[in-house]
């Protein structure tokens, strides 16, 4: 909510809500679940447990919201730059949550088998 109120507010005519630090949450969350789930080397498919494929629905539509904040930045420039860092993190936060859910569930992610390692400088994959 508070990154739509954030983007419906024009030239700034109140403080915004999205502050930098309002991810600190999500940035926790993220290496809470990341640290409990076994490293990947290939892109991760939706898939898994039901739970674990809505979240993966979740990411994907939070990226367009992504893509389309961009945009709006193209228009406008006064938008507030944290809530496009916070819809990025939110996005991830999804992405590690699916894969939380599979492994907690006993399901395995779903790997493109024709990807390469493309984790491999990465000390985990997300």
């Amino acid at each position: 909510f508070d990154c739509g109120s954030d983007l419906a507010t024009a030239n700034q005519s109140r403080p915004y809500k999205q502050l930098p630090h309002s991810e600190i949450w999500l940035e926790e969350k993220i290496d809470d679940y990341l640290a409990q789930t076994p490293s990947v080397q290939q892109f991760v498919l939706p898939g898994g447990h039901i739970l674990s494929a809505y979240y993966h629905q979740l990411r994907t539509l939070t990226r367009r919201l992504e893509r389309r904040i961009v945009a709006l930045m193209e228009i406008d420039s006064d938008i507030n730059r944290v809530n496009l860092h916070y819809v990025n993190r939110l996005s991830d936060y999804f992405f590690v949550v699916a894969r939380y859910l599979n492994h907690k569930l006993g399901e395995a992610d779903q790997l493109y088998e024709r990807s390469p390692s493309v984790f491999k400088n990465k000390k985990r994959g997300s």
